[in-house]
């Protein structure tokens, strides 16, 4: 597979058309790779933030957090936000572990192998974004030193990708999304709105095929895990959103507690963006090192 790196200069005029009309200070610290050569058939873009050097740490030992935006973002977001300037000056500081960040481009498909095979989110994810962006960090991290931590869509992403897949991740890290069992997906899939921003019946079939649910339920993921995989899971939902986030991720909590499992969960104040996320994504990287 051929990656491309995108020069500082000519992400930077990509970075500033994207963010005509966003709110927020702008940063420039993400490096920009495209991939030539994807699953989903075309070229991809993803990028990286790198710890900052200090003396005495080896950048090679550093956990890598996987992050996944949510619905109409992208890569850029932490760039955008000017969130990525706070991640880099936290680190310096020691106020929040050091740590490499892996920026896929998710599209809006939900992270998800489509059900009826075009767009293969996941396998694109695991198979061609991770690899490539731990070769361009220069880092072979094991399970215990990768992460994935997702917003919105991409809480949905994290928990999901991370509960199926813990040979490779040592903790999955979700807020403000919906985490729902097999009778609440298929609700969610029957909303008009639902089905007025997604290609419901490619994304996630009809509903019929009850081993393709089962494989997007966090439900029946966690029951599933094999014991000596075990991972740390760290959800989160805001005061001021839609309360849908925060009662779905407490019945999961509970599920979790009743299961054993170890898991925090942190009803934060604010509502649904980046600005509101920063603070909760600090937290559940302190949590998932600690």
């Amino acid at each position: 597979m051929r990656i491309t790196t995108i020069s500082g200069f000519a992400a930077a005029a990509v970075l500033a058309g994207l963010a005509a009309g966003c709110s927020g200070m702008q940063s420039s610290r993400l490096e920009t790779s495209r991939l030539d050569d994807t699953r989903l058939g075309k070229q991809m873009e993803f990028a990286v933030l790198r710890a900052p050097q200090v003396d005495g740490v080896d950048p090679e030992d550093l956990p890598v957090f996987v992050l996944l935006h949510g619905m109409g973002g992208d890569h850029l977001d932490l760039d955008r936000f000017g969130l990525s300037d706070r991640l880099h000056e936290g680190m310096a500081a020691g106020e929040i572990p050091m740590a490499h960040f892996v920026l896929p481009d998710g599209e809006d498909g939900y992270y998800v192998n489509w059900y009826d095979g075009s767009r293969p989110y996941e396998d694109y994810l695991i198979h061609d974004v991770i690899p490539a962006a731990e070769d361009v960090l220069g880092v072979s991290p094991d399970r215990a030193n990768r992460h994935i931590i997702g917003v919105s869509m991409g809480g949905q992403g994290a928990l999901r990708i991370g509960l199926s897949h813990p040979d490779m991740f040592g903790s999955a890290s979700s807020l403000s999304s919906l985490v729902l069992d097999r009778e609440g997906a298929r609700k969610m899939l029957e909303s008009r709105l639902v089905r007025m921003m997604t290609d419901v019946e490619d994304a996630f079939g009809d509903g019929g095929d009850d081993d393709f649910s089962d494989s997007q339920n966090a439900y029946r993921l966690v029951e599933r895990r094999p014991p000596e995989l075990e991972q740390k899971i760290f959800l989160a939902a805001g005061q001021d959103e839609w309360e849908m986030f925060a009662d779905t991720s407490m019945k999961f909590s509970r599920h979790l507690a009743h299961l054993g499992v170890d898991h925090k969960f942190v009803l934060y104040t604010g509502g649904h963006g980046w600005e509101d996320w920063m603070p909760v994504i600090e937290k559940a990287m302190i949590y998932a090192v600690e």
